[in-house]
């Protein structure tokens, strides 16, 4: 994670638009991507978009990316895949491609330094949280069809520094979530809530101590939060997962499995993987998935290979998948990975060097 960033200059500059070679014929009228953006040792030499046929299970086309941090992905309501950069460890971004569903480069956009925490829509929008300079962030608003800037909405912390990492929309808000300190040595989150009608900030809710929220799922009018800093929380006051529904002013605790990090849910059910290593000093071996029941809150959880890194999880037609990628040990492990409940047991499917993010079609 950078804290320092380079100064921008509060304009956005949509550049010349370039495109690959032809696109292969899809056999299949649903397609799915899987990112590669996030070996900064590897230099990102293995930055890619891979396009799949998720019901046969294979690769379509294989993109070459910029060689830049790409932490998030997202797919617009016209098909179009946006992909934000970071540049790396030194160095900020402000670079932000737009895909056709082919991947077929479209546009080449810089509406901020480094678009990194994540890209939502609502229509008619797209709105790109950009985490800054560390000190602040922002949420620049664009106009989906004309790629025009409608609004530059600035996100703050009084005397603290601010860090956005994640962000989802629904039809009724915005929600923009953003690390920042506390008065106690922990981790503790701030919640923005933006209305993405007037494209007005409606109010900025402290989460607490022990939160550190990457992955936002937006569900039947509510957002729910998944804390993977919650395994330092007292189980008696357990945050693992934290629900905000807009025009409420409160966020509720919901407790499931310490350290949740990425998930789905499908039906009733919040499927999630959990590493409390995630954005820690602490070095713990297990790894686990776990399902929550939204209805009674039943838990249920499943025991993972020690150390097995997830970089996402997506569920998909009752099936769980996971991506991959090791960071020393090079790329043969790399790639798309099936859950199978019933064994425990995790298989590779695709292999997909550098593999860090997944989006599969919905039914």
């Amino acid at each position: 994670m950078k804290w320092g960033f380079f100064a921008f200059s509060f304009c956005i500059l949509m550049l010349v638009s370039c495109t690959h070679s032809a696109s292969p014929e899809f056999s299949s009228s649903r397609v799915g991507y899987i990112l590669s953006g996030q070996n900064v040792a590897g230099g990102f030499v293995r930055n890619a978009l891979t396009i799949i046929d998720p019901d046969l299970m294979r690769i379509i086309r294989t993109v070459p990316l910029l060689r830049s941090w790409a932490k998030n992905f997202a797919v617009d309501p016209e098909g179009n895949i946006w992909i934000g950069y970071s540049g790396d460890i030194r160095n900020s971004d402000r670079r932000l491609e737009i895909y056709s569903s082919s991947g077929d480069l479209l546009y080449t956009l810089t509406p901020c330094t480094d678009p990194e925490a994540g890209i939502s829509f609502t229509s008619p929008y797209a709105f790109i949280a950009c985490a800054e300079n560390g000190l602040m962030g922002k949420v620049v608003v664009l106009n989906r069809q004309t790629l025009e800037e409608e609004a530059i909405i600035p996100l703050q912390v009084p005397d603290a520094p601010l860090v956005l990492i994640s962000s989802a929309a629904d039809e009724r808000a915005v929600v923009v979530i953003g690390l920042t300190t506390g008065p106690e040595e922990a981790s503790y989150s701030i919640l923005y809530w933006i209305d993405p009608h007037t494209l007005t900030l409606r109010a900025q809710i402290p989460l607490g101590k022990n939160t550190d929220i990457w992955h936002i799922l937006p569900h039947q009018g509510k957002f729910y939060l998944l804390n993977v800093g919650s395994y330092r929380q007292p189980r008696y006051e357990a945050n693992d997962i934290l629900v905000f529904t807009p025009d409420s002013p409160q966020v509720i605790p919901l407790a499931s499995s310490p350290s949740p990090l990425w998930g789905a849910i499908e039906g009733n059910f919040l499927y999630a993987y959990h590493n409390p290593n995630w954005n820690s000093t602490l070095t713990v071996s297990e790894r686990w998935l776990s399902r929550l029941d939204l209805v009674n809150g039943q838990i249920v959880t499943w025991t993972l290979p020690e150390e097995w890194d997830a970089a996402a999880l997506s569920v998909w037609e009752g099936q769980v998948f996971l991506v991959h990628w090791e960071y020393w040990s090079g790329d043969q492990n790399d790639g798309l990975y099936r859950w199978d409940p019933e064994t425990g047991r995790i298989s590779l499917l695709l292999p997909v060097a550098d593999a860090s993010g997944i989006w599969l079609p919905p039914r």
